[in-house]
């Protein structure tokens, strides 16, 4: 079973591309190693929607994961990738391109993981 923040910015919700397919970079877990268990709740809606994901709900920040079986989570991205590269030529067939701007593209990714990074106090 594989939990992904559908937020998250960090090294967890990282793919590597493999040769064949794309490897999700799951973490170790918390606390050591730890693996959360399922509820009943949680295990009731699985096997209600089999192969399917499942939004959680944090009771109290409200942030919202999705639980999937870990042998179909490649899938997923796989399956999210090619809607995503579609859109793109899909959109690009339509005429709607930019000119590519490598020193832009890279100025904007620096922003970002500048972003990410703890700020000294």
């Amino acid at each position: 079973m594989a939990i992904v923040d559908m937020d998250a910015t960090d090294e967890s919700a990282v793919c590597r591309f493999g040769r064949d397919r794309i490897e999700p970079r799951l973490g170790e877990g918390y606390n050591g190693g730890m693996t959360p268990k399922l509820t009943d709740e949680q295990r009731a809606a699985l096997a209600a929607n089999p192969g399917q994901p499942l939004r959680v709900e944090d009771g109290e920040t409200h942030k919202v994961y999705v639980v999937v079986s870990e042998e179909s989570l490649p899938t997923l991205w796989e399956d999210y990738i090619r809607r995503e590269v579609a859109q793109g030529l899909a959109a690009a067939d339509r005429g709607e391109v930019e000119d590519w701007d490598v020193d832009s593209i890279k100025s904007e990714g620096r922003q970002i993981l500048e972003g990410q990074r703890p700020r000294n106090s």
